[in-house]
């Protein structure tokens, strides 16, 4: 039997879904026994203690979210297996578990810039990893899509005790963002922030300011006003990849070197927060309101042509200047996000979903669905579907 220490914030969903991965490996090869400490915990006591107190209840493993002055090579010397939860910085002397954070501000770029806005913000957490990479890859999209000089940067100091209370500069830099900004925010926590904030000093979401977050913490999200749109993560998938490297490291007399665990973004969750399509054309702006009113039946190009003042032509130019995609891509994706969806908040059949999503036949969607997300529908609602937490 496997024993191991997870010291972390519980307070985050993040905690637990990987928990519920390395829970569910160990109920299909070995039980775990998991003493499950909070980071609180090692603050009291300081780390020295805590990694004694580890090596006396004869820990296998330790994963913990550690400060950069922790000395983490202490584990190697008791003869316990590491690793750090992205916390302020990897590590270089112990294996870490981490994300492809880049890759995630790059999508969230995609998501804002296929919705017509163009002016672009970034709220982060200052000094830690997975905020400073996730700003990296927005911006670097944004600016290859040439709407790098529409960009604003704002990083909240955490370690400042009074950073929650004291919201002034946060204000301060929202009051200077351009009408229609879509803001980034590095996680849901900040993004909630952001939110509190809009809907104490009238500032209207999403149609002023719209706002994404990270990590998709259901608590977070659907009880924010208004609902919080948000990327969720393959947390799940990171714990049983993680429970198995750490199974067989073990097992193995501890003789291999140890990679890190990256956590892929997964969905972006589009909530009332981002619903709102940025243009100053009037006459795109009929146009998407009727896309979406009737996603699910037939559209035809000419159906929108009629609607608005503009020869077939003129509109295609129009729409894929504003959206970067052609009008049938942007229906077809936007079915496509209906259907992963429903895929997440529903049990039925997917061949019944696929055709309420007004895709049609599920073989031929079934290949550009793996395309845009790495899997088959089927594979797609196993691995994000929330599954509750049991650990009995």
């Amino acid at each position: 039997m496997i024993r191991l220490v997870y010291l972390t914030d519980y307070s985050e969903m993040y905690s637990y879904r990987l928990l519920k991965g390395i829970v569910a490996y160990s109920r299909t090869h070995e039980p775990w026994a998991v003493s499950r400490i909070p980071s609180s915990y090692k603050l009291t006591v300081g780390f020295r203690r805590f990694a004694e107190q580890a090596r006396r209840w004869n820990a296998d493993a330790v994963i913990g979210q550690f400060e950069p002055d922790d000395d983490v090579e202490i584990f190697a010397r008791y003869g316990i297996t590491a690793y750090a939860q992205d916390h302020i910085r990897r590590f270089s002397a112990i294996p870490n578990i981490s994300g492809d954070y880049i890759p995630t501000g790059r999508h969230a770029a995609d998501f804002y810039v296929s919705k017509g806005f163009r002016s672009f913000a970034f709220l982060g957490a200052k000094g830690r990893v997975w905020s400073d990479e996730r700003a990296i890859g927005f911006y670097r999209r944004i600016h290859q899509l040439g709407f790098g000089h529409c960009f604003s940067r704002y990083d909240e100091d955490l370690s400042r005790l009074n950073s929650y209370f004291d919201r002034g500069p946060l204000l301060a830099w929202l009051r200077s963002l351009p009408a229609s900004t879509a803001v980034f925010a590095c996680d849901d926590t900040m993004a909630n922030r952001l939110l509190e904030i809009c809907q104490l000093h009238g500032i209207s979401v999403p149609s002023q300011i719209a706002v994404l977050g990270v990590d998709n913490d259901e608590i977070i999200s659907t009880l924010t006003t208004p609902q919080l749109s948000s990327i969720s993560l393959d947390v799940e998938s990171a714990g049983m990849e993680l429970a198995s490297v750490l199974s067989r490291h073990i097992s193995e007399g501890r003789r291999s070197s140890l990679p890190d665990i990256i956590v892929r973004h997964a969905h972006i969750f589009d909530r009332t927060s981002t619903d709102y399509f940025d243009s100053r054309d009037p006459h795109l702006h009929t146009v998407m309101e009727y896309i979406r009113n009737h996603l699910t039946a037939d559209i035809s190009v000419s159906d929108l042509v009629r609607l608005v003042p503009l020869s077939r032509r003129l509109l295609e130019i129009r729409f894929k200047e504003a959206t970067s995609q052609s009008i049938y891509q942007y229906i077809f994706n936007s079915r496509l996000q209906l259907f992963a969806d429903k895929l997440l908040s529903t049990d039925h059949p997917i061949g019944v979903l696929c055709d309420s999503s007004g895709l049609g036949d599920l073989k031929n969607v079934s290949r550009q669905f793996k395309a845009r997300y790495g899997m088959t529908p089927s594979a797609y609602r196993r691995a994000h579907s929330p599954v509750p937490l049991l650990l009995t």
